[in-house]
């Protein structure tokens, strides 16, 4: 069923909320082949990410950030993965948004390339 502007705004923000996390669902998921799932080494690379930070960070929430999947802190998103095939891009990459509170000196980094 297509969402359309003329259905109430309600139930357009619902169905929203209800997929903001299918993102990471995406990556976590096997035996799909849909236009949507991650493909791989991206996917493998996703779900390493994903059990690493919710068995070292578990008060953090999977959401998506900019069609990213992401890890939020209080409704903020504090880090990101950016996919490599999505961007057309050497490296995926692991991001920190400025609400992890990361800074320590004049500079520090902010995004990490990983390669599987």
């Amino acid at each position: 069923m297509t969402m359309t502007y003329a259905q109430p705004l309600t139930r357009r923000y619902t169905r929203a909320r209800l997929a903001v996390p299918a993102l990471w669902r995406q990556v976590i998921r096997t035996g799909d082949k849909t236009e949507h799932t991650m493909p791989e080494p991206d996917r493998s690379l996703g779900k390493r990410l994903h059990a690493l930070i919710k068995t070292h960070a578990p008060v953090l929430v999977p959401k998506t950030w900019y069609g990213m999947p992401a890890y939020a802190r209080d409704d903020q998103v504090v880090c990101f993965f950016q996919n490599a095939s999505k961007f057309k891009v050497r490296y995926a990459t692991l991001g920190f948004s400025d609400k992890a509170k990361l800074d320590d000196g004049r500079m520090w980094p902010g995004v990490w390339n990983a390669a599987s």
